[in-house]
């Protein structure tokens, strides 16, 4: 496979570029191939592209077919709210979604089982519990301002302010 690769790579490559980018695919595809400590995190940096790369195109094919069946209005305000879902899901993790990464690589290396344990279980508690915090006080401003919003607006927002400790949640496993 990774010869036809190459072969379709020199076939599109100026006569120039073609033994230097060659060689450089070659070097790229024996790392990538290699059972080493290095070879194997390229392989899983390789997949998680792939699966990411997946990700956006079965998402970009969704919105298409969302727009053409909801129709502009109905679109536009599935569109508000989940921007606002994503952007109350992203604050009410406070943060704790990049620091959980380094926190746990640390205590990892470090062999300390009992702070990895307690940033394993402290973290989604303590965003989980932001999250409801935030979705109380929305409730309650939602609540007050709710004559000032049409119908149309007011159920996908209390439907955000249900689900916001699930998104919290998710963002931060």
């Amino acid at each position: 496979m990774i010869e036809r690769i190459l072969t379709w790579t020199a076939f599109i490559l100026p006569r120039s570029h073609r033994s230097r980018v060659i060689a450089k695919l070659r070097e790229y595809f024996n790392k990538l191939s290699a059972d080493t400590t290095n070879g194997k995190s390229a392989r899983a940096a390789m997949l998680v592209f792939t699966i990411r790369i997946i990700s956006a195109v079965l998402a970009f094919i969704l919105q298409v077919f969302l727009a053409r069946w909801m129709g502009a209005y109905q679109y536009g305000i599935f569109v508000l709210v989940w921007v606002v879902a994503l952007i109350a899901g992203g604050l009410s993790c406070v943060g704790l979604q990049t620091t959980v990464i380094r926190f746990i690589t640390q205590y990892r290396t470090a062999k300390d089982r009992a702070h990895l344990y307690g940033v394993l279980l402290a973290a989604p508690a303590i965003a989980v519990g932001v999250s409801v915090l935030m979705a109380i006080i929305s409730y309650g401003i939602l609540s007050e301002i709710e004559g000032l919003l049409t119908e149309h607006y007011t159920l996908p927002f209390f439907l955000v302010l249900i689900s916001l400790p699930i998104l919290t949640l998710e963002a931060i496993q």
